[in-house]
């Protein structure tokens, strides 16, 4: 073979390799990737903002690698990795998933990266909490002893609504006792009964067949409120108290009695009526402050009594200073005798209690005593 073949023949193998270099090239656009460190060709930045409990926004940066797009993986709570869940352009920064399912314990977790061909940056991982929040700020306001007035706040979206229990006493939980829409947050009950009943209630936000979690409230009977035919001045707890009628038996009596002794009464809350029973059995003297208020009837009640030296102070330090009823700015008799010729009453002008003679004329508001278990 001749020198001139033998070129030839070299050229012909340099076009030709030229040629399938530049093929290999047009096959695969994105071989200069294979060398590229993944890190510097990851998405930066890389967050979840929240839209509603059902859809999150992811959002991530990137800078001028000529790439083919971007990959997310998901991965839900225990679950194994959804790999290339979604698959975006290399134009695409943001995606939201509106696949949540909101629940209690259940964790999200994304990894981004970009892809050119066959190769994958490094990628950028990021989680959140699909919480559930229960509604807040919880109020209940009793309008009468049959009305009750359910508020609440509640700032997430995505929600169904809301649902709430009730349970009567110390009964069984009415389930989904009413259901509410999402726009709404309040409720009012109208099929109450405050005088006999104390009333317990569950308020929760719903999506599907989830729930969040319930937030609880009692519902019974409030100071200043009209019932058991009178305005509640005092409650102790286990649900009793009591209640004073809502104006003056009287604007001048006499406490009567004077010169008697009479032992026993004493100062304390909840021992009015039997100061009263005490008075009445040592003295038999009518038209006095104890007597008109054992003889009252009112509002279908016949059980009122003087109210003693504390229960007095509670009426005007609950009723006068809260605002809930009128007193006049007088002295007002007690049930509370100190000797005998005198008994405590108090100012309703300004709220000191002292002792007075029996015999001065001055005003009386009756008690009585409730209880609802």
């Amino acid at each position: 073979m001749n020198k001139k073949n033998l070129n030839t023949i070299a050229s012909f193998i340099l076009i030709f390799s030229l040629f399938m270099l530049t093929a290999c090239e047009k096959d695969d656009p994105y071989g200069s990737f294979s060398d590229l460190n993944p890190d510097l060709w990851a998405p930066q930045n890389f967050e979840i903002n929240e839209i509603s409990i059902t859809v999150k926004q992811l959002k991530w940066t990137f800078g001028e690698h000529d790439i083919e797009g971007f990959k997310i993986d998901r991965k839900k709570g225990d679950e194994p990795w959804h790999v290339a869940y979604q698959t975006f352009s290399k134009e695409t920064r943001s995606w939201s998933d509106s696949e949540i399912i909101p629940g209690q314990s259940l964790t999200y977790t994304y990894r981004v990266y970009a892809y050119a061909g066959n190769f994958n940056s490094s990628w950028a991982e990021s989680n959140f909490d699909a919480i559930f929040p229960p509604p807040e700020n919880l109020d209940i306001i009793a309008n009468s002893t049959t009305s009750i007035t359910l508020s609440w706040d509640y700032n997430e979206t995505g929600h169904d609504g809301f649902k709430i229990d009730r349970k009567e006493n110390e009964g069984t939980w009415e389930e989904e006792f009413v259901t509410i829409n999402d726009g709404q947050s309040i409720f009012t009950d109208e099929a109450v009964n405050l005088e006999s009943k104390v009333y317990t209630y569950r308020i929760y936000s719903y999506y599907q067949s989830f729930t969040s979690a319930k937030e609880e409230i009692v519902a019974t009977i409030k100071i200043g409120m009209s019932a058991f035919g009178g305005i509640v001045f005092y409650l102790d707890g286990n649900g009793g108290g009591l209640v004073c009628a809502e104006n003056d038996q009287s604007t001048g009596i006499e406490w009567g009695c004077s010169g008697h002794i009479i032992n026993g009464t004493s100062t304390d809350i909840g021992t009015g009526a039997v100061n009263t029973a005490i008075i009445l059995s040592n003295c038999s003297d009518t038209e006095t402050a104890p007597w008109i208020c054992d003889e009252l009837e009112l509002n279908g009640y016949n059980d009122w009594f003087l109210p003693s030296k504390d229960e007095l102070n509670l009426m005007y330090i609950n009723l006068r200073q809260g605002g809930y009823i009128s007193f006049a700015n007088e002295h007002y008799w007690s049930s509370t005798a100190t000797n005998a010729s005198q008994a405590w009453l108090q100012y309703f002008g300004l709220g000191y209690q002292l002792e007075k003679y029996r015999y001065y004329t001055r005003h009386v508001r009756a008690a009585r005593s409730f209880n609802i278990r």
